[in-house]
């Protein structure tokens, strides 16, 4: 099921990994364009609140994203289709960046870059968690785990380390922020998705 790579999901991958590469070609300078720096300061501006959704700060950063998306998307734009997929997305992608600005630099202060898909992949995860808790993949090709499982234990690790306030490079309140928009969505849609 994971393999049928859908419309969206597919050109979602293409944009990300295209965004990559022009990082990778133009250096430094395009990171700088595109990465959100924080609101108000010298290199931010407001274009910033969308694009730093398809920069990666490093090869693992895009891969993982991607991989998440590959594994979970096709199934969740099958249940709900094109339109649905793509509002959850950005949606997921807006809500996180937004999470991330009002407490990471708002709140502590911290003057820190935002780049990446995570959120937005956290709210894809999330609702096709929620629509399929009991659907099994296999952890290492190996090991069959629930749904459900994976997202509570993902969820809720970053959870534990967004509430220990200490800055380790990873955006755990844009990674929140996705997985509450894609719940929240989801849940209003659910009585609406015939597949379910």
């Amino acid at each position: 099921m994971f393999f049928n790579l859908t419309p969206v999901v597919k050109n979602l991958i293409i944009l990300n990994v295209g965004v990559f590469l022009i990082q990778m070609v133009g250096g430094d300078m395009i990171t700088y364009w595109i990465a959100l720096h924080p609101v108000g300061s010298e290199g931010y501006f407001p274009t910033q609140l969308f694009t730093n959704v398809f920069a990666h700060g490093g090869f693992y950063h895009l891969l993982w994203n991607m991989l998440m998306l590959f594994f979970f998307g096709p199934l969740l734009e099958q249940m709900i289709g094109d339109k649905k997929i793509t509002l959850l997305y950005i949606t997921a992608a807006m809500v996180a960046t937004g999470l991330h600005v009002a407490i990471i630099q708002y709140y502590f202060g911290y003057n820190t870059l935002l780049m990446g898909a995570s959120g937005a992949i956290n709210g894809v995860v999330v609702a096709t968690a929620i629509l399929n808790p009991n659907r099994e993949v296999y952890l290492y090709f190996a090991i069959p785990v629930k749904f459900k499982y994976i997202v509570l234990f993902w969820v809720g690790k970053d959870l534990m380390s967004a509430l220990n306030g200490t800055p380790d490079g990873i955006a755990h309140f844009a990674h929140l922020g996705g997985a509450i928009a894609g719940a929240v969505l989801i849940m209003l849609w659910k009585k609406d998705i015939s597949r379910y």
